[in-house]
């Protein structure tokens, strides 16, 4: 496991152990941890898929914040069973990915 790999595993703790009663997404994708996360940058992105085919979570903004697209359609973009559904079947559906 890279270093790199190893860090975003800490700060994946970090986070859903800080904003496990959070209520407001706000809070939940300004936190620190989170933020950092989206600053590895396209290196997180399979294992931020990874995160979302084993549970549902607020994953959806640093995606898009990280790849620079949103394949959700705007008026699924409240349903979180939807979001994770069509970003793991965008990362599937990519050239090269597995």
């Amino acid at each position: 496991m890279s270093s790199t790999r190893e860090r975003f595993n800490e700060l994946v703790d970090e986070w859903k152990v800080d904003t496990l009663f959070e209520s407001s997404v706000d809070a939940i994708i300004n936190h620190e941890a989170y933020q950092e996360i989206i600053t590895l940058g396209e290196q997180a992105i399979p294992w931020i898929i990874e995160e979302l085919e084993v549970e549902i979570d607020h994953w959806f903004y640093a995606l898009a914040k990280i790849t620079g697209e949103n394949p959700v359609p705007e008026e699924e973009w409240g349903n979180m069973r939807k979001n994770q559904k069509t970003w793991v079947e965008w990362w599937k559906n990519r050239p090269n990915q597995s």
